[in-house]
């Protein structure tokens, strides 16, 4: 009787292990780490080179020749040679009265120039535009002359701050600077120059960008139409969305020369930077040329006339934003 009782309590000990072990839970764990949120960046530059009357505008020479220049190779007309000027930058974010375009204190009837600018725009695609804000446009001072040029005109000259006439004269005329190949393709995405020939044997003195006329401050027919042509500053556009999408469907539309891909990204090849909605791509590098002109034939009405205006470039992001500057 014993060992009976004995064999029983040896299976109620094995019992209780037993129920311990189906006691425990299946489960697992799987976990990520280092989630975040941050926002995108938009970040426009803008860089310059200036030209006035054959004169080119150098950051360490002052005024320099162009190539313009008279039978003994000197500078045909003004600024002179070595003056100080203003106009010419490298890429940088502008700073309120520091660079200029345009700084002209003693302009002529014949005098012309040009500003060949290039945006940057970084990270991101982005819409563009291009607003003039004029801060002053006034007689300032009234010789004789002027006051019978105004007077034939039916207006009065007021000093200093009459309506000025330089707004009505001064021309403008303006460019997508993209050289022989539709788009932009000279420099990559960190802005450093393309060059056509850069791995062969020729020399870094004989390298050659990949399209010579991008960017080279002079229009040519096969960089399309102005898309401003003399203009009065007056009736400047702003959008360059609209100029960019219209050079898309002039340039990288026809399948007979090659089509551009639609958001203007192409490895820095045809078309690259003309989207057909007319975005600016990110880490492409536009150039514009931008030309005025004080006719020769301007009358005396102009004489000692102020025009003062902020040269504005703003970038909005393109992502879910159809209807961008409405603000």
């Amino acid at each position: 009787m014993k060992k009976i009782l004995l064999s029983l309590g040896t299976l109620a000990i094995v019992g209780a292990v037993v129920a311990g072990a189906t006691g425990a839970f299946y489960g697992d764990t799987e976990t990520s780490t280092g989630n975040t949120f941050t926002a995108g960046a938009i970040e426009l530059k803008v860089d310059s080179v200036s030209h006035y009357n054959g004169m080119v505008c150098t950051e360490d020479g002052g005024w320099q020749p162009s190539g313009n220049t008279d039978a003994f190779g000197v500078p045909v007309g003004f600024p002179t040679q070595g003056s100080d000027c203003n106009g010419t930058w490298t890429e940088t974010n502008l700073k309120d009265g520091v660079q200029k375009f345009f700084n002209f204190t003693d302009l002529k009837p014949g005098d012309h120039g040009e500003d060949t600018i290039s945006l940057h725009v970084y990270d991101n695609d982005a819409w563009g535009r291009f607003v003039i804000f004029p801060t002053r446009d006034a007689d300032n001072t009234c010789t004789t002359p002027e006051i019978q040029a105004e007077e034939a005109l039916d207006k009065t000259c007021e000093s200093p701050d009459g309506d000025g006439e330089m707004d009505d004269n001064l021309l403008f005329t303006g460019w997508l600077d993209q050289g022989a190949i539709p788009g932009f393709q000279n420099t990559d995405a960190d802005g450093n120059p393309v060059y056509a020939n850069e791995n062969d044997s020729t020399g870094e003195n004989d390298l050659q960008l990949v399209d010579p006329t991008e960017g080279d401050n002079i229009y040519q027919n096969y960089e399309g139409p102005k898309f401003w042509n003399s203009e009065t500053i007056g009736n400047l556009t702003n959008d360059l969305s609209g100029v960019l999408s219209a050079e898309y469907e002039r340039s990288c539309t026809d399948t007979s020369i090659g089509t551009g891909n639609p958001n203007g990204s192409d490895n820095y090849g045809f078309c690259q930077g003309l989207a057909q909605d007319g975005r600016m791509v990110g880490s492409t590098t536009y150039y514009f040329g931008l030309a005025w002109d004080l006719p020769l034939d301007t009358g005396n009405e102009v004489q000692s006339d102020e025009y003062t205006a902020n040269l504005i470039f703003q970038v909005e992001q393109l992502r879910n934003n159809p209807t961008p500057f409405e603000d």
